[in-house]
């Protein structure tokens, strides 16, 4: 408590800064929430029920969103953070950083070229700071090229083809809507039903750009549509394996690296095509034992009637 004698020294202007000091130092709390005027929301936390629905988990006393890309945010003063799977305040994309700053995980940074894929021309990647073609396969959206239009990261990655593909494709309406998406590296043209097809043949190695997803190169050099399976047998004579949680037909992953490349089960064996598959005794994968025989199937079976037997000589 303050001394009663020196409040009577105290008189009008005085004593009314003195009183307003007090009472914003001892007034009641205003809540949980920190916002600056130009930021994003902070909510600290204890517990996630004290979390809103917007950003429903509370992590290290911070109430965050949890996203997969940006699009998962939507604050457009934060981006997407992947090495935390959350929604961070910070930039997107280099539109939002003053002349001469790039975007750099969340922040604007003086530019050394790219810091993001939205930095390079339509269908390149940012790898290392330096524009570049993207990979076969991809691991993730920074692995899939920048996409035409306003948005330069649409294009996402399929987790089990490791295809980089469009989840919201819009119809074309002449060829040059077809120019940098996805199975239009070599050009494309716009058909009369607003699909954009690849004017140059197709290979198995190629078909993740010319083909494009959902689709596979027939050995013909022709794209086709994946077929629906609920097994490989529905599949192999196509040269594919069975997505079984996707009930969809998939070419296997490229191995141009040989059996390093191929560690995710079953497609365990880099096969003779290029690509990994389960390691069969038809694909030299396996070698069967004397006493078998290699089925159609891959399989190695055991010669002779296949009676039972007590001893070598019965």
């Amino acid at each position: 408590m303050l001394d009663s004698t020196f409040l009577r020294v105290l008189s009008g202007p005085a004593l009314a800064l003195l009183v307003f000091v007090v009472g914003c130092n001892l007034g009641t709390s205003l809540g949980r929430e920190d916002a600056g005027p130009e930021g994003p929301i902070v909510l600290t936390c204890v517990d996630p029920s004290e979390c809103t629905a917007d950003i429903p988990e509370c992590s290290f006393g911070v109430c965050k969103r949890p996203c997969a890309a940006n699009d998962g945010c939507n604050d457009p003063n934060t981006f997407c953070n992947p090495a935390v799977g959350y929604c961070e305040a910070g930039c997107r994309d280099s539109s939002t950083c003053s002349e001469g700053k790039v975007c750099s995980s969340g922040a604007c940074i003086e530019s050394q070229g790219c810091a993001t894929k939205c930095d390079c021309d339509v269908g390149l990647v940012c790898v290392s700071g330096a524009c570049q073609d993207p990979p076969a396969g991809c691991d993730g959206p920074e692995q899939c090229p920048k996409a035409p239009g306003a948005e330069c990261e649409d294009f996402a990655c399929n987790g089990f083809t490791h295809l980089c593909f469009d989840p919201d494709p819009e119809s074309c309406t002449a060829n040059a809507d077809c120019i940098g998406r996805l199975g239009c590296t070599g050009g494309c043209t716009c058909t009369g039903n607003g699909t954009c097809v690849p004017e140059v043949a197709c290979t198995a190695q190629n078909e993740s750009t010319t083909c494009g997803v959902g689709n596979y190169c027939d050995g013909n050099g022709a794209c086709q549509t994946l077929p629906a399976c609920t097994a490989d047998t529905q599949c192999t004579s196509l040269g594919l394996t069975c997505n079984i949680p996707a009930q969809q037909c998939q070419r296997p992953r490229a191995c141009p690296n040989g059996q390093s490349d191929c560690t995710v089960a079953p497609a365990t064996h880099c096969a003779a095509t290029g690509f990994c598959a389960q390691p069969l005794c038809n694909n030299g994968g396996i070698t069967c034992q004397t006493y078998q025989t290699c089925a159609a199937d891959g399989r190695c079976v055991n010669q002779g009637p296949g009676g039972a037997c007590t001893a070598d000589a019965t």
